[in-house]
């Protein structure tokens, strides 16, 4: 019998709680407003970490994509387009909160096209 063995996650590769906590304190504002209703955790196919930002019922669309590649972060809109690289964490929480400022200008001008 042949034993693989697969390849451990090292704590490098998860968020850490601070973390966790400043992503999802950029978050705060579009969570309290509706314009974004969760999050899902996830990795990157190397095993970086990644948080899914996900936006309102029916849809539930992946609004951003933010991940730590190494020691840089990296934000993605929900169609994979880069909209921000980071080497430092305080640089990218206003990134974010500006992305998702964006974002919401967009739904509320797709709401009135549809309208």
């Amino acid at each position: 019998m042949t034993v693989i063995q697969f390849p451990l996650h090292s704590a490098a590769h998860r968020w850490d709680r601070d973390e966790m906590n400043a992503l999802l304190a950029a978050c705060g504002e579009s969570l309290e407003k509706g314009t974004v209703t969760g999050w899902e955790v996830g990795e990157t196919e190397n095993g970086d970490p990644q948080l899914y930002v996900i936006g309102p019922a029916p849809d539930y669309e992946c609004i951003l994509c933010i991940s730590r590649l190494g020691r840089h972060y990296v934000v993605e809109n929900g169609e994979g387009r880069i909209l921000c690289e980071q080497d430092t964490f305080e640089s990218l929480s206003d990134q974010i909160r500006h992305a998702l400022r964006h974002k919401k200008a967009a739904i509320i001008a797709r709401a009135t096209m549809v309208w």
